[in-house]
């Protein structure tokens, strides 16, 4: 919600990122999370991070993924 929305890796990146975190600890609580899964999610989460800090224009994006890389 704090995106200016002139760049997409940050408006379109972070969106990405909150789901697939709230997703993957919405599984991890139901025990639904296979390995597989999980480095595949993390696989998804270390590219789009990568992407978002080289191309977001301002800091916001470029830290956003922090949390979840």
């Amino acid at each position: 919600n704090e995106s200016c929305g002139k760049c997409v890796p940050c408006r379109i990146g972070s969106q990405k990122l909150t789901e697939l975190g709230t997703d993957l600890i919405a599984r991890r609580r139901s025990k639904k999370l296979s390995a597989d899964k999980l480095d595949a999610a993390q696989g998804v989460i270390e590219t789009m991070s990568e992407a978002m800090v080289a191309t977001s224009i301002c800091s916001l994006g470029q830290v956003a993924p922090y949390p979840l890389a």
